[in-house]
């Protein structure tokens, strides 16, 4: 969740909000002023997970540059206090109030991420199920503007500067200017439909990217798209559809991206979508974003075909919401109900990224679960079916 600023999660196939795992490497370097960090990265699927220690207690927080404040999760509730004032925070869905209280002392290993910036705090729990993992909240631009963010992809590796770096050291990288919006999200030009527009840079949104509904409009009209499709996405102000667009083409500093889908939203952004296909170094000292296209082919996002909104709730996979014009909802599936096995073997403890993954697979492709339903025990089978959730135009 952002404030000012949010998409919240998006369903797969996606985007949905990236949570990628880090996990902490032992290794930090002095040299002079110069304080840098190394973490691990473990998965891109998810996004940026980093590990803290919060009064020396380790959690884990999703690096969120779409987000203007760190929010952390409600269970913090006692070591925050009174809260100091209230505040409008603006998602995906509309505006949602929220609390502000007084900072606490973040660090990643030895490196201080501390911020004179105010907190917020936000129930997790169903965002959580949505993302398959535990964490414990988001680490918006309070906590990252004074700093150096080197994500290595093809690496495998994050690293946190305290400095930028120098000239002729990020070779064959584009380079591109950061023009903070009025909450201080970054944002580069990005050209679209043959205008020039300020994309927001979002680590927090699992897809590709966004864009404003005048400019999903516009689009469509000019017939710059591919197809045009209904989504659902999830925020912490609630659960609501947006359009999905596949576009024709964008371009970034000079690379041409061919057939991404980007989804409706309050503002035009760029995702985790993009940024994990690169190796990326987001200077906030000097207001630069360097990118570098990775070693692998970049993938276009494939889309869901059965209809189902899968979450992991107590170690089960569970429908949380269903498409009824999808081929689940008419093979019988329903809301609330458990996936207890895929092909006769169990999915519990399963990644649900990779199952997710499943239900994009080839049209026509057949599915066979067996469900669980109060007592009933029950075998289903249906076909992927695209194009079931297509808005025509």
């Amino acid at each position: 969740m952002r404030v000012q600023n949010h998409n919240g999660f998006m369903w797969f196939p996606y985007k949905i909000i990236l949570l990628l795992c880090l996990i902490y490497a032992p290794y930090s370097a002095f040299a002079g002023d110069q304080i840098t960090e190394t973490f691990h990265i473990d998965g891109i699927e998810r996004g940026i997970f980093l590990p803290v220690t919060i009064n020396d207690l380790p959690y884990l927080l999703l690096v969120d540059t779409g987000a203007t404040f760190t929010i952390l999760d409600s269970s913090f509730k006692p070591l925050m206090g009174k809260p100091l004032r209230r505040t409008k925070a603006e998602t995906i869905v509309g505006q949602t109030d929220v609390l502000l209280y007084n900072p606490v002392d973040i660090y990643a290993g030895n490196y201080n991420l501390t911020t004179k910036h105010q907190f917020l705090l936000s129930d997790f729990e169903f965002l959580k199920k949505v993302a398959s993992i535990t964490f414990h909240g988001i680490l918006g631009m309070a906590n990252l503007y004074e700093h150096v963010w080197d994500m290595d992809f093809d690496e495998r590796k994050l690293i946190i500067k305290s400095q930028p770096y120098g000239e002729n050291t990020l070779i064959g990288f584009t380079q591109l200017r950061i023009t903070p919006n009025k909450v201080g999200i970054p944002a580069i030009p990005v050209e679209v439909g043959n205008e020039q527009i300020h994309f927001l840079l979002d680590s927090g949104d699992n897809g590709f990217g966004r864009l404003q509904t005048e400019i999903v409009d516009s689009l469509i009209d000019q017939k710059l798209v591919e197809s045009v499709a209904i989504d659902t996405t999830v925020s912490i102000s609630g659960v609501t559809e947006v359009r999905r667009i596949r576009v024709k083409e964008i371009e970034i500093g000079g690379n041409i991206y061919r057939n991404v889908v980007m989804r409706e939203s309050l503002q035009n952004a760029l995702g985790f979508g993009f940024f994990k296909q690169h190796h990326v170094v987001f200077d906030f000292i000097n207001r630069d974003f360097f990118f570098k296209i990775g070693l692998g082919v970049f993938q276009v996002e494939r889309e869901d075909k059965s209809g189902l909104k899968l979450i992991s709730h107590n170690n089960q996979v569970v429908v949380a919401l269903i498409d009824e014009r999808g081929p689940a909802a008419k093979a019988g599936i329903r809301k609330g109900d458990i996936i207890a096995k895929l092909y006769g073997a169990p999915v519990s403890g399963k990644d649900l990224f990779k199952l997710r993954n499943l239900l994009k697979g080839e049209d026509g492709e057949e599915i066979l679960l067996d469900i669980n339903r109060s007592d009933e025990k029950l075998a289903i089978t249906f076909e992927l079916e695209k194009g079931f959730d297509f808005v025509s135009f």
